[in-house]
């Protein structure tokens, strides 16, 4: 999967790290034009994932990047696994599209932000205190939001209920029968992210109010 990123890091990068230039060619991460590792595109058909690996020169240490892309709104994470340590960790990429490809641009945030390597090479310790910092997890909970709305989609479309981009609840011939009112502009279903029903008037009441939130409960 080829993406265009922008070599605009968000925050907490310092002035110096725009500094460090970082490359891969054939394979071999540079910093500064000093080699300090190694890396390649990761598949797992079996598993159904993809990402990356980085490693040391030895090939002895190494960490695998499992991507999870989720699409506009919500974005890329990559799962942290190294084979020296029993955790795991995520990393949101905070790069907005432009001209560096994945790779180059994971590549870069590693080492500027995250300094999973430096100019004597992977740094072990860095990432072993990275990955069993205690973090909530994202992407699980990322999953399941995703799979309650399709559960959610899927009774609307059975009930001929469709919702509109400013959260108006329509149903067949567009009459109006309520408004979801959701902390997130997708509406995700989740205890994190609980969604406010209305009726057609926007008040809690109503025979098809009523009707929609009971149907609507029970396909969650």
């Amino acid at each position: 999967m080829k993406k265009i990123y922008v070599v605009l890091l968000m925050l907490l990068i310092t002035v110096g790290g725009f500094s460090q230039k970082v490359k891969i060619k054939k394979n071999i991460i540079s910093l500064d034009d000093v080699e300090v590792g190694t890396t390649e595109k990761y598949k797992n058909k079996d598993a159904k994932e993809e990402g990356y690996v980085y490693s040391d020169f030895k090939g002895e240490n190494k960490i695998t990047l499992v991507g999870y892309y989720f699409g506009t709104g919500i974005g890329t994470y990559f799962m942290v696994k190294p084979n020296f340590a029993k955790d795991t960790a995520e990393i949101k990429m905070e790069y907005l599209y432009f001209t560096l490809s994945e790779h180059n641009a994971l590549t870069d945030l590693l080492i500027k932000k995250y300094n999973f390597f430096d100019k004597n090479g992977m740094n072990i310790d860095n990432i072993k205190k990275y990955v069993s910092t205690e973090q909530e997890a994202q992407i699980p909970i990322i999953q399941e939001n995703i799979r309650a709305e399709k559960r959610l989609k899927n009774e609307m479309e059975k009930m001929n209920i469709r919702v509109q981009a400013d959260g108006t609840i329509v149903k067949t011939q567009n009459e109006v029968i309520g408004k979801f009112i959701a902390p997130n502009p997708r509406f995700f279903v989740s205890k994190q992210n609980p969604i406010i029903i209305k009726d057609g008037q926007y008040n809690e009441g109503g025979k098809s109010y009523r009707q929609f939130v009971e149907d609507y409960t029970n396909c969650l």
